[in-house]
């Protein structure tokens, strides 16, 4: 990918997957300055685009965190080149708290290049998730990935599964009848991405190729509906499995948090 390429397809990025995004269960609310993403309920709050000046940071900052006191997880997303430069800092000031200390890759693949059959080891075969009924098996890939750290948002997500089952996928592993990795894909209707998230496998369970399993079965579907990209924010550790997948940085962000209440 030149960097022309990237350049166009990170600002598209930008307009299509963080000013005006489709989130399954958190619609977009819109101001001038920045994109809240929450649900009626405000279980989850997520902000992930946002542009003003340095000078209004601390009062946008605080603004912000006093309209949703008293929500659930409260998260809010900063790419590496986002202005202003100071918005970290004065998060942290504010009581955000930089995700497990992480840097993540924004990285994207052309969906039909990864699309294929995925490889498992015996006893494994990928169970697509249907209703809410079948949440159960997410939260307990994440809560023994990241435990405590789910919060509401496998709820959110069931009721996105629900109303949405065309654009969300939620796809687990199961292995000798247990569930051992999960993933979920979020396809745009506009067609140009399909977002990656909730990647996990159960540490005992690392190594045997579940995750890159994952990846081909929700490229397969992006491909089935027409889109152009996968997109995924990567943590370190996924990173390398990514690159050698064929997934391309785009740039670099951090997620600042404030638990819920």
């Amino acid at each position: 990918m030149t960097l022309a390429e990237r350049a166009a397809l990170l600002a598209l990025y930008e307009t299509e997957m963080r000013r005006d995004a489709w989130v399954p269960g958190l619609p977009a609310h819109r101001l001038s300055d920045v994109t809240r993403y929450h649900d009626a309920a405000r279980r989850e709050v997520l902000i992930m685009w946002h542009r003003f000046a340095a000078v209004d940071a601390e009062t946008i900052v605080r603004r912000e965190l006093d309209h949703f006191r008293g929500s659930g997880g409260f998260t809010w997303k900063v790419y590496a080149d986002d202005a202003p430069e100071n918005l970290p800092d004065v998060l942290m000031a504010a009581g955000m708290k930089l995700e497990r200390g992480e840097v993540n890759a924004l990285m994207v693949a052309p969906a039909e290049a990864l699309a294929r059959t995925p490889e498992l080891p015996p006893g494994a075969n990928i169970r697509i998730l249907k209703s809410s009924a079948d949440i159960d098996l997410l939260a307990a890939v994440w809560d023994a990935v990241w435990p405590g750290g789910s919060g509401d948002w496998v709820s959110v997500l069931a009721d996105a599964l629900a109303a949405h089952p065309d654009q969300l996928s939620i796809l687990v592993v199961m292995l000798d009848g247990k569930p051992v990795s999960s993933g979920y894909i979020m396809r745009d209707p506009r067609g140009n991405f399909a977002y990656l998230g909730g990647g996990g496998v159960l540490e005992q369970h690392r190594g045997k190729g579940l995750y890159r399993a994952l990846v081909h079965a929700r490229a397969t579907q992006a491909r089935d509906a027409n889109i152009r990209y996968l997109a995924i924010e990567a943590g370190p550790a996924s990173r390398p499995i990514l690159e050698r997948l064929g997934f391309e940085p785009l740039t670099t962000l951090r997620f600042f948090s404030r638990d819920a209440p």
